[in-house]
């Protein structure tokens, strides 16, 4: 079936493309099936994985290449398999675009952790098809993953980025009790990801958050953005020390070696490391440690290795209730 728009977009043709050297020109997508969706693509936010997809900087690329992967516009067509959205509904889509939906992680909300996830762009699906992002006009994306929006009463430009930057850390904070059994809660990192985590952790109720960084330059915008307090560990030497056992919950945005995470909460045992990004290759985390899943012992924090970390990718929504209600999404953009 042939439809009467083009997918058109800004193609990277190869590594030199992330010098500002794309393309606008039409390019060919998966091929059509019945559990699909067509998106009129209307806003996309911008990811660091853009830059490092254009130059093949985690692994090599898949070009041409259309990168974007927070997308938000409108359905304009809709295979006959797909139940949960319908032509004309506004939806969203994250990073990941496609898993086996099989496996036993699929199958249990946790799609995300697949051995066959693909990316939303620079994948090549099950069917031969390659995935191609969201700076385009049109974007064709399985409809399992793709998010209805029709019921968030927010602009689509502020949806868009909170379908990668924000879920990837919304899903931590949920999933370790962030305003219920955890209060206190340090955001290492306030960049683009930290940002999110700051006003995420105020939003769910923490009774006091704090950003951590190295330096103090961007305590005045962590403060607006809901802070308590800030922790720049450069001015403070003994930091460490004076903030040791202070968090129910610490998330690091953060790969630095400066930032000696433990040693803020020595009662840490679970780790949950989430993955920006589903590449395998070179991964920006987020971990967060948690200090109320068991108790602690100072052997057993000593035996305590990576490989008892959890893998979670979140840059969808894993499950329906990892999805932040229209309440808690207005009260983050305030």
């Amino acid at each position: 079936m042939s439809t009467d728009y083009k997918f058109k977009g800004w193609v990277g043709l190869d590594k030199d493309s992330v010098n500002g050297k794309l393309v606008e020109q039409e390019y060919e997508p998966k091929p059509w099936e019945e559990t699909d969706v067509d998106i009129e693509i209307t806003h996309c936010g911008v990811c660091g994985s853009d830059l490092h997809t254009l130059r093949s900087g985690w692994m090599p690329t898949i070009y041409p290449v259309v990168v974007g992967h927070e997308i938000v516009g409108k359905a304009v067509r809709v295979g006959k398999d797909v139940k949960h959205v319908k032509v004309g509904d506004r939806v969203g889509v994250g990073a990941q675009s496609d898993s086996c939906l099989k496996c036993d992680l699929c199958e249990h909300g946790n799609e995300s952790y697949c051995a066959d996830t693909v990316n939303t762009y620079s994948g090549k699906y099950a069917n031969g098809g390659i995935s191609y992002g969201g700076y385009a006009d049109y974007s064709r994306v399985p409809s399992h993953f793709v998010i209805p929006l029709n019921d968030i009463n927010l602009p689509s430009h502020i949806i868009a980025p909170m379908l990668c930057g924000g879920v990837t850390l919304y899903s931590p904070l949920s999933r370790h009790g962030c305003g219920k059994t955890a209060q206190t809660v340090g955001i290492i990192g306030v960049g683009g990801l930290g940002h999110f985590g700051v006003m995420w952790a105020k939003a769910l109720g923490a009774k006091h958050v704090a950003g951590i960084s190295r330096k103090a330059d961007k305590k005045d915008d962590v403060l607006k953005m809901g802070a308590d307090e800030y922790i720049a560990t450069d001015d403070d030497k003994e930091w460490a020390k004076h903030h040791a056992g202070k968090f129910d919950l610490l998330v690091s945005t953060v790969s630095s070696p400066k930032v000696y995470i433990l040693l803020f909460h020595p009662r840490i045992l679970s780790v949950e490391s989430v993955l920006t990004h589903s590449n395998r290759c070179h991964w920006q985390t987020t971990l967060a440690y948690s200090s109320h899943s068991v108790p602690w012992s100072k052997s057993e924090h000593q035996k305590m290795s990576y490989h008892q970390s959890m893998l979670s990718y979140s840059s969808r929504v894993e499950n329906s209730q990892d999805l932040p209600s229209e309440a808690l999404l207005r009260s983050l953009t305030c």
